[in-house]
């Protein structure tokens, strides 16, 4: 059983020589780093306003210089002051983001094998059967080339269910972008077996093959992968 520990009282010692801080002090400093942060924060978003208050001299300060001339120039502690009013000018921040793609796995290679070039879709089924010969769910694949038709990288667009998937070619093409790639090939399976293409796929491929010229990435071929490694390849029987 746990309980709290009973507390112990200590004498007290005061040493009469010590001095009892200042909260003013502390207050102080508290608003110097509170102005520090308002610095960075207004650079971070707004390097542009940040600079420009900062340079901009302040009203109802005048310094003379050696001349004897007076000049108006602000105080450097106000620049963060004014930096943030100047913020609040804004009626909402906008997010900056940053698109990256990542690698989440990788494909095994021999000893001494470069990366592939696919140039028949034999090639692709012999790539892709490895991997979605016991998937029970249609998986809609893209693969991403460079301009010697070599892999770069492959990726997962969707997984649906049993007889469908949803492709949008915005999904297919957002990685082909951020991988620079010059063509891409497309491939799904069939859990069904039967390779044979729906109404479905051919609709689907021709857009893809509209938004490809659109972007200026080729779009190949589309290979539809059935039982055993068979395949169909829409470009071989000229549905694309």
């Amino acid at each position: 059983m746990l309980g709290s520990m009973p507390s112990r009282s200590r004498p007290s010692r005061q040493d009469p020589n010590r001095q009892e801080p200042d909260p003013t002090q502390w207050q102080h400093r508290h608003a110097r780093v509170t102005e520090q942060q308002q610095t960075s924060f207004a650079e971070l978003l707004f390097p542009e306003v940040a600079t420009s208050v900062r340079e901009a001299p302040a009203s109802g300060t005048s310094n003379t210089n050696v001349s004897g001339s007076t000049s108006s120039q602000g105080s450097p502690n106000q620049a963060p002051a004014q930096a943030a009013a100047a913020l609040e000018t804004f009626a909402a921040f906008v997010p900056v983001y940053a698109v990256r793609l990542i690698r989440v796995d990788s494909l095994a290679l021999r000893r001494g094998e470069q990366r592939p070039q696919l140039q028949r879709p034999e090639d692709v089924a012999a790539l892709l059967w490895p991997h979605l010969e016991h998937a029970d769910r249609e998986h809609f694949a893209l693969l991403l080339l460079d301009t010697r038709n070599r892999l770069i990288g492959l990726s997962t667009v969707s997984v649906g269910d049993l007889s469908s998937t949803l492709v949008h070619p915005r999904e297919v093409f957002k990685p082909a972008l951020l991988a620079n790639a010059a063509s891409v090939l497309l491939a799904h399976n069939h859990p069904s077996g039967d390779p044979t293409p729906s109404p479905e796929d051919l609709a689907v491929t021709r857009r893809l093959c509209e938004a490809g010229e659109l972007l200026g990435i080729g779009v190949l071929d589309h290979v539809v992968l059935g039982e055993k490694g068979h395949y169909v390849s829409l470009k071989e029987k000229g549905l694309m």
